[in-house]
């Protein structure tokens, strides 16, 4: 038996994703990297191989493909359809989400959204708003503006969802109420692993809010502010947020200002005795490592028109 996924024909049998062997998904990924005439093509291959690495949990072995951004979808070079862009960029969300590299899956859910349509947004598109929206509450503590090209209907869905429920109580607001109370919605869209992450994360950002007053509040203070009654969590909380927010602020400014002129970096005795933990807390890209462009949707060409 043989069936069609976008315009490949393969055996029933290959769609059996718990089956495939890692050695079989290495040999598809080179197959997907060779194939265009450039990396930034999008070929039917693309959605093939990213469904797999998702349904087999093999995301890392997608990293080379993914590192490669689209910019070029044309059916006359490669024989693609509109429904295989969207189903690659929503696989790479899934996948850069799981792997938590946020700005990538924000740039790729993106992609999704922000494809053209003609009439109403798809389901496809939807769902990827739906993991758009709590991957912004991850990299931003709230919901960001959507471009201007995404059709409105998906921005008015997900506000008056319980992903838009969730994001307007967030981070201060009664946020856990709504996540125990959507509990089945969350889990039937497979987002409950991302609501448990932006539930995590709450008292980070919460924390961020009193970024103007906290100086001069007492821990105890704080801890009735962020809800929290552990000391030694609450303690590492508000050091982790002088690492990530305040040190590298003073940092860029002794380098612009010559304040260090003969006086030292100011980072170095502020955070002396935690400079060790602020190197593994502050993630830099090994040697070699290609980021992908912080572009979205707006980066890819449909020379066809909408489908």
């Amino acid at each position: 038996m043989y069936v069609s996924i976008s315009s490949t024909t393969i055996p029933s049998q290959f769609l059996c994703l718990n089956f495939l062997q890692e050695s079989a998904l290495v040999a598809l990924r080179d197959i997907t990297l060779r194939y265009p005439v450039s990396p930034v093509y999008l070929t039917a291959l693309h959605p093939i191989f990213l469904r797999a690495c998702v349904a087999t949990r093999n995301f890392e072995l997608a990293r080379p493909v993914l590192e490669n951004f689209i910019t070029e979808v044309d059916p006359r070079a490669f024989p693609v359809t509109y429904l295989d862009n969207l189903i690659y960029h929503y696989s790479g969300g899934v996948a850069f989400s799981v792997l938590r590299q946020w700005e990538e899956a924000q740039d790729f859910f993106e992609v999704v959204v922000g494809a053209p349509v003609s009439g109403n947004p798809s389901a496809i598109q939807l769902e990827a708003a739906k993991k758009l929206a709590l991957v912004h509450l991850l990299r931003h503590g709230q919901l960001v503006n959507l471009p201007k090209y995404v059709h409105p209907m998906l921005n008015k869905l997900v506000r008056n969802s319980p992903y838009g429920a969730l994001a307007k109580a967030y981070p201060s607001g009664a946020y856990i109420t709504v996540m125990e109370k959507e509990e089945k919605v969350f889990k039937n869209d497979n987002n409950w692993g991302l609501v448990n992450l932006v539930v995590e994360k709450a008292p980070r950002w919460k924390l961020k809010t009193l970024n103007k007053t906290y100086q001069t509040l007492s821990l105890s203070e704080i801890a009735k502010e962020i809800g929290t009654t552990n000391d030694a969590s609450l303690r590492g909380l508000v050091e982790t947020m002088v690492r990530l927010f305040l040190m590298p602020l003073l940092r860029t400014a002794w380098l612009t200002s010559g304040v260090g002129k003969g006086g030292g970096n100011p980072c170095d005795t502020i955070g002396r005795q935690h400079s060790d933990i602020y190197r593994q807390d502050y993630h830099f890209p090994p040697t070699g490592d290609r980021r992908i462009p912080a572009r979205g949707a707006e980066a890819v060409r449909y020379p066809c028109g909408d489908r």
